[in-house]
């Protein structure tokens, strides 16, 4: 603690395969750039309709110095981004068709991958929740609102439980944090 939880658990994961947690958070930003970069280049295609412009768009972005100094660390920048861009691209996804469960995915991915941006790297809280507030007044069913809170609760109480008992409880995390 205050750390970033999920970024922890998932480097916990890999280091399953690697065992050694350095290279195990490494080789997870190593994985999460590119499919972040196809993340945000499918949802800025998405916006803007033009594919080489939208590649051109991800290219700023994964070619810019903080994602080539941080992107090949052990630090979370890297995948708290992959995770703002796949949230991105499902936030972006065409929303014209009459498929109801296609809906409801989208809502289900919003909230699942808003939460783990935020629980990767929790100062995107700032910027995720007016995003994630956009993406739920944009939905047209309320069955898709709840589906996506829903999500969102869930993958929080994933992450949060364990930093709150690693804090030593909610009320020493509390003081930690404020």
């Amino acid at each position: 603690p205050p750390g970033y939880p999920l970024f922890v658990i998932v480097g916990k994961v890999f280091n399953v395969f690697v065992h050694d947690p350095w290279r195990a958070l490494v080789i997870f930003g190593v994985i999460a750039a590119p499919i972040g970069f196809v993340a945000l280049a499918r949802a800025f295609r998405n916006w803007i309709d033009d594919p080489d412009l939208a590649v051109c768009g991800a290219l700023l972005y994964y070619f810019s110095a903080s994602m080539l100094v941080h992107g090949s660390l052990a630090l979370s920048d890297g995948p708290a981004m992959m995770f703002v861009a796949l949230a991105l691209f499902a936030i972006s996804s065409p929303h014209d068709t009459d498929l109801i469960d296609e809906h409801e995915r989208n809502a289900i991915a919003i909230g699942i991958w808003t939460s783990a941006s935020i629980g990767t790297r929790p100062q995107l809280l700032i910027p995720i929740a007016p995003m994630l507030l956009i993406a739920l007044l944009q939905m047209r069913t309320l069955r898709q609102r709840i589906a996506c809170i829903v999500a969102f609760i869930i993958l929080s109480l994933m992450w949060f439980l364990p930093l709150a008992d690693a804090a030593g409880g909610f009320n020493a995390l509390r003081l930690y944090e404020t």
